[in-house]
């Protein structure tokens, strides 16, 4: 026989007998429990652990530990629950026996996970960055009615609007690209408060139409904190940068844009499932490229309220509704010119969003999301006595599986793809938009 193969036998059977003897010595310390008292200790471990009470939910589930000795999920959920604490070294021996013993793949699989996350339990940096290309369409981008007009000064004007100098209806492909990193750092031993960032670029072309071609430059850093009973607070602040290629005929259609996004959040996890929460947006945006656009300079605060539960072991479901108002800064101009109609921004956005995760078989995953959108305009007038309405709805659905699903060489990636459709309508015809992508994405998780 060779001797590889024996070094094989005997470490499985060495490996098998500090199990067994871990497993008995284990079992001499239990305390006596009926099945009954046993399943209300699982229970309390998993309502502690839904209250964010590691240690109590730690103390159940070694009650269960000790009473069942060979119970895998019991001991299987104590490690998560370890490393999670960054506890993971006091385990991490009984983990590794585990991928060397005749257990079922799944436990395998999950036991030499688990083991990974405790070798890189030290490193308090982890984070993902994700490669997207899509290709989508954009139908009516810059659509005026022929032979319409548009009301200003109580004077009707024949479209396209010499205000924004809109010009050929045209229907196009549109080609994006975007990059991203996000991340977090632990900042303490307990791993309850941590420092999240993100990087993030976007680019998109198309050939014909005018305002459809930017590119988006957004940085973002946070402070998330994770308190007991399940409250979890956050706070942020991100810049922004969308640079709109748009020039028709010579002349600057629209203007760059200089966004800065101040953000707080606050949720409650309730009856062990059902998460509350309540999420503030302080938006300021800046048109830095003319200074003619200062009407159009603006902040926007929305408020959004969300509810999210399971609907069973593997759907989960997330509603949120959300009002937001975005008015001008006024810094410059005089009185006359903040009553300019088309200029001075003032609306009032209502939306509606529902999002279903589903947890599929063989790592994959697939996420919906759908959402409508109510905006009504304070000043911009469609005709003498009639105010802008907008009306959004849009669509998504995306599908994500871990790459070792589809090829062992492409273990450690996630690969995606998502599908999105988004209609406007409005009473002003310029506004009505119909456009849809399909987006394919690589990603990769980091520990430093």
């Amino acid at each position: 026989m060779p001797l590889s193969v024996i070094k094989t036998h005997f470490r499985t059977g060495l490996a098998f007998l500090l199990f067994s003897v871990a497993m008995s010595q284990t079992g001499f310390a239990q305390a006596a429990l009926t099945a009954d008292q046993v399943m209300a200790e699982r229970s309390a471990a998993q309502s502690a652990l839904a209250n964010g009470d590691r240690v109590e939910a730690l103390r159940r589930i070694g009650i269960v530990v000790r009473a069942i000795p060979d119970d895998l999920s019991a001991r299987f959920f104590r490690a998560q629950l370890l490393v999670a604490m960054g506890r993971g070294a006091e385990i991490r021996d009984e983990i590794e026996l585990m991928t060397m013993l005749n257990l079922p793949n799944a436990e395998r699989q999950k036991a030499r996970k688990l083991l990974a996350k405790i070798d890189s339990e030290g490193k308090r940096l982890s984070g993902k960055i994700t490669l997207k290309a899509a290709v989508g369409y954009a139908d009516n981008v810059n659509a005026w009615p022929s032979g319409g007009t548009v009301t200003r000064g109580g004077l009707k004007y024949p479209l396209p609007d010499p205000v924004y100098r809109k010009f050929n209806p045209v229907s196009d492909r549109i080609n994006e690209g975007q990059v991203s990193i996000i991340g977090a750092y632990d900042l303490n031993e307990a791993r309850n408060t941590k420092t999240e960032f993100s990087l993030f670029n976007k680019v998109k072309h198309a050939p014909d139409t005018v305002s459809a071609d930017q590119r988006y430059y957004l940085g973002s850093v946070g402070l998330k904190r994770i308190f007991n009973k399940g409250f979890v607070a956050k706070g942020g602040l991100s810049k922004g940068r969308l640079n709109r290629v748009n020039q028709s005929k010579g002349e600057d259609v629209n203007t760059d844009l200089d966004l800065t996004n101040y953000n707080v959040e606050f949720s409650r996890k309730i009856d062990q499932k059902v998460t509350l929460g309540y999420r503030f947006n302080l938006v300021k945006a800046n048109h830095s490229r003319l200074a003619s656009a200062d009407l159009s300079d603006s902040k926007t605060k929305t408020n959004r309220i969300y509810i999210g539960t399971p609907l069973a072991n593997s759907v989960y479901v997330r509603s949120s509704l959300s009002t937001a108002r975005s008015t001008s800064n006024l810094k410059n101009g005089t009185i006359a010119e903040h009553t300019k109609s088309r200029e001075r921004v003032n609306k009032k956005t209502n939306s509606l969003s529902v999002l279903a995760f589903f947890l599929l078989p063989h790592e994959q995953r697939l996420i919906g999301t759908a959402t409508i959108s109510r905006v009504k305009y304070k000043h911009q007038m469609v005709n003498t006595n009639q105010r802008r309405n907008d009306n959004v709805r849009s669509v998504t659905l995306g599908y994500s599986i871990n790459g070792v699903q589809v090829w062992s060489g492409l273990d450690g990636l996630s690969l995606g793809l998502d599908a999105s459709y988004s209609r406007s309508g409005s009473n002003q015809a310029s506004a009505k938009i119909n456009s849809g992508s399909y987006m394919f994405s690589v990603s990769k998780s980091f520990n430093m």
